[in-house]
């Protein structure tokens, strides 16, 4: 499974599901553009939205570590803590699987 792995600054390592970044940038723009699920438009920017630079991007940009914590998936632990609301934005992320 496709995943973004973000790096956070206290160590731990989490993965977020592609697709659930991906379903969220497409829905903004069937939104702003008035298309819906299952069109082909719809599908078009669902294939572009799972590109990794605008994975990457869209959850930088976009999202909250609030928006993506109940699918986060530490793979692994925090060597010491901190405030993730915070280092969101700018923390390392990379697309992996």
């Amino acid at each position: 499974m496709k995943s973004l792995r973000v790096y956070m600054p206290d160590g731990t390592e989490w993965d977020i599901p592609a697709v659930f970044i991906a379903e969220a940038r497409t829905r903004y723009y069937a939104q702003k553009e008035h298309f819906l699920p299952g069109s082909p438009d719809w599908n078009d920017e669902f294939g572009h939205s799972m590109l990794d630079y605008e994975l990457r991007d869209w959850a930088s940009y976009n999202m909250d570590w609030a928006d993506v914590k109940d699918v986060a998936v530490r793979v692994q632990k925090p060597t010491h803590p901190t405030v993730y609301d915070r280092e969101w934005a700018d923390a390392k992320k990379l697309v992996v699987g």
